[in-house]
């Protein structure tokens, strides 16, 4: 009786391993290409036109002659509160040379208002849904997400996941030369 039980299962074991790995397939699938389209502007000229939540209308371009991180993070993303003071004592000390730009990735940004004005973060911070955003800054899939974009305004670099004080120093000097 076991042995019968066995083969009549058999099917649906080898139904349900079969489709597990259909869609196992199909979602590597679609990691590779929301990659390559994450990937699509590095190497080109950033494009960014926003206003910031203090209502400021910043463009990539008028930052030219700086190295600029453009940061994509969240109020409810943990590696990005806990990155925030960092980012802000370096954009202090090192704002002549170099900017900061926060795009909150929130659901509203009354949540982001709240959240800078608490945190005292003094470098420009816009809301990504902000009315008459150009950007090709496009498909971020995780926060943090960070792009460096030398003083010629082309993105150089593309950064997942928290970004250390040391890491930062390195990619602004190798940048700004």
């Amino acid at each position: 009786m076991q042995h019968l039980n066995y083969q009549k299962n058999k099917p649906k074991s080898l139904m349900i391993f079969s489709r597990l790995f259909v869609v196992s397939i199909l979602f590597a699938c679609m990691l590779v290409v929301s990659n390559a389209t994450a990937r699509g502007v590095t190497g080109k000229q950033g494009i960014l036109e926003i206003s910031t939540i203090a209502g400021k209308r910043i463009d990539l371009k008028q930052y030219r002659g700086k190295v600029v991180l453009v940061a994509f993070w969240a109020t409810w993303c943990n590696t990005c509160v806990v990155e925030m003071p960092a980012l802000q004592k370096y954009y202090a000390k090192h704002k002549s040379t170099f900017e900061l730009l926060a795009i909150s990735v929130d659901r509203t940004d009354e949540e982001l208002k709240g959240f800078v004005k608490q945190h005292k973060l003094t470098y420009p911070v816009a809301w990504r849904e902000a009315k008459n955003t150009k950007s090709n800054f496009d498909n971020i899939q995780t926060t943090p997400t960070m792009f460096v974009v030398d003083p010629k305004g082309k993105v150089v670099k593309k950064l997942y996941g928290r970004l250390s004080e040391k890491k930062l120093q390195q990619l602004i000097k190798q940048y700004s030369s």
